[in-house]
């Protein structure tokens, strides 16, 4: 189970039936709840609600008003949002220096077999 985000960037987006839009109530931001929800923490709160067939989680609407989500105040929702995606900045970059790093190995000893065999 995943949960997204739709801001309604695509005009008469038609849902499959499996899915289930769900709006926060209260003080609560779009994205720390998303981001709650995805986590460790949201996706075993859904899986213990959840039924499941042959290793398909599936819920109810009534299953999903029943997820306790953990609400700090505004502010710190907004911070743990903000903090989040710095990181996964980081984890981006990171991947792309191990990627580059890897074709630079890979080239190298490319060349150094080239060398060898000539």
């Amino acid at each position: 189970m995943t949960a997204c985000l739709a801001l309604g960037e695509i005009e008469k987006c038609v849902r499959q039936n499996h899915i289930i839009r769900a709006r926060p109530i209260g003080h609560s931001s779009q994205l720390f709840t998303l981001m709650f929800l995805n986590s460790p923490s949201g996706m075993a709160e859904m899986r213990n609600l959840a039924i499941t067939t042959s290793g398909l989680y599936s819920l109810s609407v009534g299953k999903i008003r029943e997820i306790a989500i953990p609400l700090p105040p505004l502010a710190e929702q907004k911070r743990i949002v903000a903090k989040i995606d710095e990181l996964m900045q980081m984890c981006d970059q990171l991947e792309a220096s191990l990627r580059q790093s890897q074709q630079r190995a890979e080239a190298l000893a490319a060349s150094a077999i080239s060398h060898l065999t000539i």
